[in-house]
């Protein structure tokens, strides 16, 4: 809003705090070609990664990624704020294949609403455009397989 994009996108790389809640937010700037912004984001990203690689090391780095990839399957969660939360749910009172199909069509409709708020964005700084943002931050909680109740707070 301030028309300060390339700051804006800094800020941004904060959210790598919890990466799971870019995964619509990045694309949303990528269809919006919000090229500053991204290249801010990028900048950060960068000096975030090597603070943490130079604070403990690429041997301990590989070892979070391989915990992260290799050592966490079936884990579920408690308390979620999402379309998988709804379902885990549903799928323990009903029957687990009414849960994921809740999911699926949740996840979609989230989908086709976060696309037409991305293809019909205004611009920042311009009358609506913080709506914008937050209803891009919000589809993201909700469409993201991991989000945390305090996340959307």
């Amino acid at each position: 809003m301030e028309k300060r994009p390339v700051l804006a996108g800094l800020w941004l790389g904060g959210l790598l705090v919890k990466p799971q809640i870019l995964l619509l937010i990045l694309p949303a700037f990528l269809i919006m070609r919000y090229w500053k912004v991204l290249w801010g984001f990028f900048l950060s990203g960068l000096g975030i990664a090597s603070i943490s690689i130079a604070l403990v090391g690429f041997k301990a780095t590989r070892a979070m990624i391989e915990l992260w990839m290799f050592q966490s399957p079936g884990y579920t969660p408690g308390a979620m704020a999402n379309w998988r939360m709804l379902g885990i749910n549903l799928g323990g009172w009903i029957n687990e294949g009414s849960g994921w199909a809740v999911v699926l069509v949740g996840m979609l409709i989230t989908f086709i609403l976060w696309l037409r708020v991305c293809l019909f964005a205004p611009v920042p700084g311009t009358d609506g455009w913080s709506k914008v943002y937050f209803a891009i931050f919000a589809l993201s909680s909700a469409f993201t397989w991991h989000s945390h109740i305090h996340m959307g707070i």
